[in-house]
């Protein structure tokens, strides 16, 4: 597929802007993938019967798949001219190329599919916190305690805040990338205060009320004209 894209785009056939369908559809679903993992068993159902936050995650990683085709094509079409300012000839251009293609969907794709698949959880048990909000109006910020937890999250340990409290909008995990952060339904009273802590851009969101795994306005595969911008989030799976 790459190969294919990278003679398209060396012949002039295809520009970023066009995208490439094909690799929108496979980055889609291996997000998808997570995302359904990190729900459990019943995504298909909700998913067919049009569930509103698990429309809204399938909307935003299609999205988001969109968004980095483009970026991705545009750092692809930026090797085709060499430092002299000539055009590479295809064998030179195809090497730059794997190894920008190695960088976005080897690397970046890891961490993005465990965002998805983390964020996915992380919505369903909101969903159950508010069914038993009458029993448990409280919820408690937890990391998982080892060495590996970031100073900035280590500030949020043991928080406790009502479900309908703010705090939440902005600090509900996951807050950063590969954060194993979780929160956990409480009686207890609740903590005075907030811990000045910074939340990663683009993880300043609580995906269990908007549904949002990647955030538009903290993003940079979102950093882009405007009007490219609205003809991505325009584009909708087709298992919508």
């Amino acid at each position: 597929m790459i190969v294919r894209i990278a003679k398209l785009l060396h012949s002039g056939k295809l520009k970023p802007e066009e995208l490439d369908q094909e690799l929108l559809e496979k980055t889609y679903s291996e997000l998808k993938k997570g995302a359904k993992q990190g729900w459990g068993k019943d995504w298909d159902k909700l998913q067919k019967d049009g569930d509103a936050i698990v429309t809204e995650i399938q909307n935003n990683l299609y999205y988001f798949s969109a968004a980095k085709t483009y970026q991705q094509l545009l750092d692809f079409n930026a090797m085709l001219v060499d430092e002299n300012g000539k055009i590479r000839n295809f064998t030179d251009f195809r090497r730059k190329v794997m190894t920008v293609h190695e960088t976005y969907n080897q690397n970046y794709l890891q961490a993005e599919y465990q965002t998805a698949k983390r964020s996915s959880q992380a919505a369903r048990q909101w969903q159950s916190f508010l069914k038993d909000a009458d029993l448990f109006p409280n919820l408690e910020y937890r990391t998982v305690g080892d060495d590996r937890v970031r100073d900035e999250h280590q500030k949020l340990e043991g928080v406790i805040k009502p479900i309908n409290d703010t705090f939440w909008d902005t600090h509900y995990p996951p807050n950063g990338w590969r954060c194993r952060c979780s929160v956990r339904q409480s009686d207890a009273t609740p903590t005075k205060g907030i811990p000045k802590v910074t939340v990663e851009r683009g993880f300043e969101n609580n995906v269990g009320k908007t549904g949002m795994v990647f955030n538009p306005d903290g993003h940079p595969y979102f950093a882009m004209d405007k009007k490219q911008l609205d003809k991505l989030k325009k584009q909708k799976p087709k298992d919508e």
